[in-house]
């Protein structure tokens, strides 16, 4: 039967609304979150608070039991299986702090997009992974001073940048690895606290195709040789489409707007 004018009207503004409500869902998009709750223990086995999935076993990282996370002892990362697709804006974000040191040794915290280099996707400046990530070292004295590190290419001393090598790292802050597939170029860039640390890293063509390959999975790291040692909170990966998604949605919206008006006249 077919629809009077004002029928027809109140169906399109329908179909409208809900174009305009998707345009801002769209932003983004939750992949996984991680805030810890729950009782504690091993993270390891566990599914994060959203996403698909289990963290990877085995692992030195337990939960506190008051929502946050402890690296304890030894050395390890923790991820979740993740496919990276081209076309997307990436943010994977994590806060986490080292605990004051206690003795002479070194400790390291980091999150990155990981490829699997050993059973627990290890991911340290001796071992890994070829892929993105970016890391916390603490120095060897009771100044607490220590560098916050980017390795765009992993180990690779072509893609070593030290951002900052006189870094508080017992401030809780929150760092951010936004990588984004939307050209044939990709890029990667670090944020703490919003703020962007050094420059923007450009892949070729050739290393944006090996990303796509070679990355599967993203989580943190940790390697403590002696208590106390890591403090990690609300572990996120998140995506927004590429440019044209939001014109697609757009435009829609927009025509739906104009059918509206025409049949208004």
């Amino acid at each position: 039967m077919p629809l009077n004018q004002p029928q027809f009207t109140a169906q399109v503004l329908r179909v409208a609304a809900g174009l305009m409500i998707a345009l801002p869902a769209s932003a983004s998009t939750t992949i996984f979150f991680e805030d810890f709750s729950g009782a504690a223990g091993q993270l390891g086995g566990q599914a994060p608070t959203i996403g698909t999935g289990t963290w990877s076993t085995p692992t030195y990282v337990e939960k506190s039991g008051s929502g946050s996370s402890n690296a304890i002892q030894g050395a390890s990362t923790n991820s979740l299986a993740f496919t990276l697709e081209a076309g997307n804006i990436y943010t994977l974000s994590a806060d986490f702090r080292a605990q004051s040191p206690s003795s002479t040794s070194s400790k390291y915290a980091g999150i990155g997009f990981f490829n699997e280099t050993s059973p627990t996707f290890t991911a340290f400046p001796s071992l890994g992974p070829e892929t993105p990530w970016m890391f916390l070292r603490t120095q060897n004295n009771a100044a607490n001073q220590g560098d916050m590190s980017l390795r765009p290419l992993g180990t690779d001393i072509s893609g070593y940048s030290a951002i900052d090598s006189s870094f508080d790292v017992t401030v809780t802050r929150n760092y951010s690895l936004v990588l984004d597939t939307t050209a044939s170029e990709y890029t990667l860039s670090l944020f703490v606290d919003d703020v962007q640390y050094g420059s923007t890293f450009t892949y070729s063509e050739a290393e944006s195709i090996g990303l796509l390959s070679s990355i599967t999975g993203v989580g943190f790291t940790t390697s403590t040789s002696s208590a106390p040692g890591v403090i990690y909170d609300n572990f996120s990966l998140t995506s927004v489409p590429e440019p044209s998604t939001w014109a697609l949605i757009l435009g829609a919206s927009t025509l739906a707007i104009a059918i509206i008006r025409k049949r208004r006249r």
